[in-house]
């Protein structure tokens, strides 16, 4: 399914593009240059990663929500419930509500602030103790819903309603700035149209894109518009990212940067197709964005690019690249996380998130890493919206090797040697995630070759493996010329071998035997080879109701 069409299938839209926060930072493809040395070289997380803990809490999906975390509490919202565990090992402190559930969904990412936690509903702004989980004061009912992430500037938070307008709270007590910011009954500052994004702030300034294309800059002091800036799109989602002095943005199939004082254009450059999302930024203003041909394309502080070869990933994105130190994080739809080499733009890592759930007799099929990624401390968190939260740091967490389950032939079967013969395996890690080109496949000690994709329909002879679902699929038919393809009578033996990113091995092999005067059977697995049922190519993969990953704790937020 195609970026396009998950658009205009749910009314997520707007708010998935809203959860871009500019505190974590994100043409052609001629090289123009390379990015300068970071400054504090080999400072942030380091590729490849492996699971420390899962946690899973209310589905909801494609939540548009992040986690954020604050003095080692980590805050996740997934649909109509907001958790606080410990960062460290996923324990769950509290939920809220803890019995019943909201009335209406989060659909913002939360902020913390003061010891305060602030998120919005479609029923208004709701602030909790963050420690206990606790209401502070009775939420403020906006009538029309919160489409902002809560910003808090000098005990004032701040945040945009579906009624067109920026509305200004007591951060410590809940009560409604007037003056500026409203007077009498007419609460709230009006903006010219609906937002079209989220909110962003630099400590004085509000940034946003209103629905007419527009970016404007509006002071959180006097509710002034300080600049406005007419774009050239048709774009209907846009969040500006906020880094340093400037202000970057993807509008349609244009990257641009403004300067966040006056709102002059430093550039502006194509990269190729519509962006779905807003971009990462380093610490030296190179800029990472993404297209809907699932690009990940890099661009200098002066609006050229920086990649010869852009990587293309196999998924579609949803959600803006992070940066942490040299490396670019972005995540995709069918649980997909890539980690690529800012200098080069080299994959340094890739692994599948698969759906977990708290009702085991209800498990999503598919989850979509429909929300920022962040990083905190040595820890990467990647929500999925199947309400699970992941915990990835590089520690040599994953000890245990990839784990191989026969399908056909199984160990000691005695089978036809007949066209077509089937064989079928499964291939998961669920630690680190395999590497693709470390999976092979063996018979009689003879290496098979592998097709070039598992998601084309190549007729070279050869196997085929799956990332998305594990499988490794080989099919010997007769060949072109009418020529039998008939596996002698007697033993035989089947290897398949694979490593993980921490450099864990199997090698798995196992005898049958074949016997021409046995009748062929039909086959045990459903798959084709060559055939695949969507992109694929992911490696990698933890499953379960709220479990455990190769190092760390977990649980459920029931």
């Amino acid at each position: 399914m195609t970026l396009s069409r998950i658009r205009l299938r749910g009314m997520y839209a707007l708010p998935l593009l809203l959860s871009a926060l500019a505190l974590v930072g994100i043409g052609s493809p001629a090289l123009a240059g390379k990015p300068k040395p970071k400054k504090g070289a080999g400072a942030g997380l380091t590729a490849p990663f492996a699971v420390n803990w899962k946690f899973t809490g209310t589905q909801y999906p494609n939540n548009p929500t992040s986690p954020i975390v604050v003095d080692n509490i980590l805050y996740y919202a997934t649909g109509v419930r907001i958790y606080a565990m410990d960062a460290r090992s996923g324990a769950l402190k509290w939920k809220y509500p803890s019995d019943v559930t909201l009335t209406a969904p989060i659909l913002t990412t939360p902020a913390v602030s003061g010891g305060t936690v602030y998120f919005g509903t479609g029923e208004g702004l709701y602030a909790l103790d963050a420690v206990s989980g606790k209401q502070k004061w009775p939420h403020y009912n906006s009538k029309t819903g919160v489409v902002t992430s809560p910003t808090v500037i000098n005990g004032v938070v701040y945040f945009g309603c579906n009624d067109q307008k920026i509305y200004a709270l007591d951060a410590n007590t809940g009560e409604l700035l007037t003056s500026v910011w409203g007077t009498g009954r007419r609460a709230g500052r009006e903006i010219g149209g609906d937002f079209a994004g989220n909110m962003v702030s630099s400590g004085s300034d509000l940034y946003f894109v209103t629905s007419d294309q527009v970016l404007r800059a509006v002071s959180s002091s006097s509710a002034t518009l300080r600049w406005a800036k007419r774009l050239n799109t048709s774009a209907a989602s846009m969040t500006p990212t906020l880094a340093g002095e400037n202000i970057y943005l993807s509008a349609g199939d244009v990257l641009y940067c403004f300067r966040a004082l006056n709102g002059q254009t430093r550039y502006s450059m194509n990269i190729g197709s519509e962006s779905p999302s807003g971009p990462g930024v380093d610490d030296d203003g190179n800029a990472y964005v993404t297209n809907n041909d699932r690009y990940l394309i890099a661009v200098s502080p002066r609006g050229r690019p920086l990649w010869k070869t852009p990587p293309q990933l196999e998924h579609d994105p949803i959600a803006p690249p992070i940066v942490s130190g040299d490396t670019v994080i972005v995540g995709t739809v069918l649980g997909g996380v890539y980690a690529f080499d800012r200098s080069s733009g080299a994959m340094l890592w890739r692994y599948v998130i698969q759906p977990s759930s708290t009702n085991n007799t209800t498990i999503p099929t598919t989850t979509n890493v429909s929300g920022l990624p962040i990083v905190s401390g040595d820890t990467l968190y990647i929500s999925t919206d199947d309400g699970t939260l992941t915990a990835f740091q590089n520690r040599g967490l994953d000890t245990q090797a990839p784990k191989v389950t026969v399908i056909e032939p199984t160990q000691g079967d005695y089978i036809s040697g007949r066209p077509p013969f089937y064989v079928a395996a499964k291939v998961v890690d669920e630690g680190s995630g395999l590497v693709p080109n470390s999976i092979s496949l063996q018979m009689d000690g003879q290496p098979i070759a592998k097709k070039p994709s598992a998601r084309s329909f190549s007729e070279k002879p050869g196997f085929s493996f799956d990332s998305d679902t594990g499988e490794l699929i080989y099919i010997l038919q007769d060949n072109d010329s009418g020529q039998r393809t008939t596996i002698a009578d007697g033993h035989h033996t089947l290897t398949v071998s694979a490593r993980d990113w921490m450099g864990n091995t199997v090698n798995k092999t196992w005898s049958f035997y074949v016997d021409d005067t046995i009748r062929p059977r039909a086959r045990k697995s459903k798959a084709t080879a060559g055939a695949g049922k969507g992109p694929g190519g992911l490696a990698g993969g933890a499953s379960g109701a709220g479990g455990k990953g190769s190092g760390g704790g977990g649980g459920n937020g029931n």
